[in-house]
């Protein structure tokens, strides 16, 4: 939701990992999974890339962030929640 608010403008690793309190490292892990699942595109620097959202996907996002801001509780519900039986 964070690139998407913010689109076009692109998010480096550091930059994210600031915005989100943790590490670059951990930042630019995050940043290139969504890239491999086909949610980002990089550009610039292979070794520091810079990361935007695809234009393709706007419209997915836009229902995303829509069901997001009206189901806020029971999505960070889903997302902490631990399965039944888990410890």
């Amino acid at each position: 939701m964070l690139l998407r608010a913010s689109a076009p403008a692109p998010w480096s690793a550091p930059a994210l990992a600031q915005r989100l309190y943790v590490t670059p490292a951990a930042a630019g892990a995050v940043l290139e999974y969504l890239r491999q699942a086909g949610m980002l595109d990089a550009e610039g620097d292979a070794t520091a890339p810079d990361y935007r959202l695809r234009a393709q996907d706007a419209k997915l996002l836009a229902a995303l962030a829509q069901l997001y801001s009206t189901h806020l509780v029971e999505i960070t519900r889903l997302i902490h929640d631990r399965p039944d039986g888990a410890r």
